[in-house]
């Protein structure tokens, strides 16, 4: 009988499947690697990004990391994580239309994706799906998930290609999991006091500047859903989200100043 490899054999002491006690997620999870290793992978990630993108990291004063941090501190907070990790942040000056929380509790953002932001409300539900991320420890999943299908994928069924097992396991996940983040990231923004009815088309947005990411290819081949599926979740939520909005004491007249601090910076 084929032997497990030593990476599983390894991690299995750390092996665990929990209810996901957070919001609406209720469902069991394979996590087969150490927080502390999650966070160690996050700083190797963090030192190597920050190295190599020194020049073009913003500085702390400048308007636009003022309010990234500003927002993102306000879905932290009502994540309830604000004292689980050492959060810092950075906005890099690129055209790539990207944002991500790394399992350190880092958070880095480009100025190519605030640039796709008509509000601060769009800019909360990108950062509150990164912070999702980090929530329900979906980069552990995803790593466990991988490793236990590539190794029991080699050794019962060693003349299939690893791109027949990326197809069938694990973009399928990638893209639940990327779901499963929208879902937690809206509730977040929405107990952050922003507003879901002001991102309920920033989905088809995006797919007015790359008209082909709705592709079938996207569907099938992609570790993100459809945008058009994603639009779908918002307006599916959108009712339930605004009745939970007026639990949480917002005030209507708050001041969105996305416009006044990036209409000069883009």
């Amino acid at each position: 009988m084929p032997q497990l490899p030593v990476v599983i054999i390894y991690f299995s002491q750390f092996h665990f499947l929990f209810l996901c006690p957070f919001l609406h997620v209720e469902r069991r999870r394979l996590l087969l690697i150490p927080d502390q290793i999650m966070r160690f992978m996050g700083e190797i990630v963090w030192g190597s990004l920050v190295e190599s993108s020194r020049n073009a990291i913003l500085h702390p004063s400048d308007p636009r990391v003022k309010r990234v941090r500003h927002i993102a501190e306000k879905l932290i907070e009502v994540a309830g994580i604000k004292d689980s990790y050492e959060w810092e942040f950075i906005v890099i000056e690129s055209d790539e239309a990207n944002a991500f929380v790394l399992p350190n509790g880092k958070v880095v953002v480009y100025t190519g994706i605030l640039r796709t932001f008509k509000n601060e409300d769009q800019c909360a539900l990108v950062l509150g799906h990164e912070i999702a991320h980090v929530l329900a420890s979906h980069k552990n999943e995803d790593m466990s998930f991988f490793v236990l299908v590539l190794s029991l994928g080699y050794m019962n069924y060693p003349i299939i290609p690893k791109s027949a097992l990326t197809y069938i396991f694990e973009l399928p996940l990638s893209r639940k999991l990327e779901l499963e983040a929208d879902i937690i990231g809206l509730d977040l923004m929405t107990r952050a006091c922003f507003k879901v009815d002001n991102v309920l088309h920033y989905w088809s947005d995006m797919d007015m500047n790359a008209p082909h990411s709705d592709s079938v290819y996207g569907a099938i081949g992609s570790t993100h859903p459809l945008n058009s599926k994603r639009e779908e979740l918002i307006k599916s939520q959108a009712s339930k989200l605004n009745v939970l909005r007026q639990t949480c004491g917002c005030n209507e007249g708050t001041f969105n100043v996305w416009d006044y601090v990036f209409s000069k910076k883009k």
